[in-house]
């Protein structure tokens, strides 16, 4: 083909009929021009299998796009830091079973009182089962996101930032040695929170498993210069094993991109 014909075409191809679509909804949705190839999309993830009892895991994503877009994003540390962001479910193993992508205030959350990072989990999770098991990072978590998540009968453990945490009197860090960790329950002992000390400390809340049993990590011991064992909370063992299916599915996207598929 020519190239001024593909750029023809190109310009000229469209997936909804862009005279019959009213003001308003063009104002609503910043992405109308590509939504019902999206709902195509977002519809067969949906249609995927969720069994009770599985372990699921929702994180951003960022997509690859170089055009003009009133929707694109810039966000810190990524490899593409200026894309359009996508908030994604996935099972553990990277597969999609549902995603939203984010177009600021526009973006159609329901429970925008909570806090974006809130609103994400409960927009994604309610296809999920009862008794699912949901792991995300410390962007989303907030203590009562966990009470919201309770009422739906599903279990999560999480990265937690302290500034959201409520009398939470955990000893200081200088009082912590590696490898050391304390478990706080909270007085209806549904929600347990972990403080661990790695190289920095770090926090977990879990309303699915508590510091016991503990496991052993290695690291880096400079004093020694050689990896010794660590003292590792069970919390974090879990975390570590069943968060990741964002990162699963953008490592198979890239090798697609890189096999040329």
């Amino acid at each position: 083909m020519p190239r001024d014909m593909f750029y023809l075409l190109r310009v000229n191809f469209y997936v909804v009929d862009i005279l019959g679509v009213p003001g308003e909804i063009q104002k609503e949705n910043r992405l109308w021009k590509l939504q019902p190839m999206i709902d195509m999309i977002r519809n067969h993830c949906r249609s995927l299998e969720r069994k009770p009892r599985s372990s699921y895991s929702i994180d951003e994503q960022m997509i690859p796009f170089l055009g003009r877009c009133p929707v694109r994003q810039y966000v810190r540390n990524k490899p593409r830091p200026v894309d359009l962001k996508n908030f994604v479910l996935t099972t553990s193993e990277g597969k999609i079973l549902d995603f939203e992508i984010y177009q600021g205030k526009l973006t159609p959350f329901e429970n925008k009182d909570l806090g974006l990072g809130a609103s994400v989990i409960l927009h994604l999770s309610h296809t999920l089962p009862k008794e699912s098991y949901l792991s995300f990072d410390r962007y989303f978590s907030t203590e009562s996101l966990f009470d919201r998540l309770i009422s739906l009968e599903i279990y999560g453990t999480v990265t937690i930032m302290p500034n959201r945490l409520k009398k939470c009197n955990f000893l200081k860090d200088k009082q912590f040695k590696r490898g050391n960790s304390q478990k706080l329950v909270r007085n209806d002992g549904k929600v347990s929170v972990t403080k661990w000390m790695d190289n920095k400390s770090v926090l977990m809340i879990s309303t699915a498993c508590g510091s016991e049993p503990q496991g052993v990590v290695s690291r880096w011991e400079k004093s020694e210069k050689k990896h010794v064992e660590v003292p590792c909370p069970n919390v974090v063992g879990m975390y570590n094993q069943k968060m990741g299916g964002v990162d699963v599915c953008d490592q198979i996207i890239e090798l697609l991109y890189f096999l040329d598929i």
